[in-house]
Formats: structure tokens, sequence, C-alpha cells
């Protein structure tokens, strides 16, 4: 949960870094900080679950669809592994 926190908000601020990210990945600029508000509720919602159990699943399922995303893309781009 604290991983996708902070890897949300910077997504989420439009940092330079993912700017450039998401234009190698050919996503319009809207997806960039929609992008980071999934991962930053899906990582809160986890962190939530700590607390309230009946979130982690719904939670663990949000995150791991935003994962697939993810995969997705840098498999389309033919990333290598080590990349990241």
């Amino acid at each position: 949960g604290v991983f996708f926190t902070a890897i949300g908000i910077p997504k989420l601020t439009r940092t330079a870094r993912f700017q450039q990210e998401f234009a190698r990945y050919g996503y319009p600029g809207w997806m960039l900080p929609l992008t980071g508000a999934v991962e930053l509720l899906g990582g809160a919602a986890l962190l939530a679950g700590l607390a309230w159990p009946v979130l982690t699943i719904p939670a663990a399922a949000w995150v791991a669809a935003t994962m697939v995303g993810a995969l997705l893309t840098h498999a389309r781009l033919r990333d290598p592994a080590t990349r990241y």
C-alpha cells in the first residue's frame, strides 16, 4: 500500500519524469494524473484494509488490475525487465 501511494503522488502531480514516460508510452496527457489517482486510491485502500479487512480483497484486485495495465504497456513497448 505504501509503495502505490508513494508512486501515485508524482504521477498525480505530473512530474517531468512521468510526463516523459507517458509520452514514450504514447498515452495522452490526461492519463498521467488519472493513473496517479488510481494508484494513490489503491494504495490508500490497501492501507485502510489493515484497519478494515473488508477492503483488502477489493483493494488488492484494484491494484492487480492496475499492474496488469502496466505490464501490458511495457510488453507492448518490449521494455526489458531490467528497465525497472
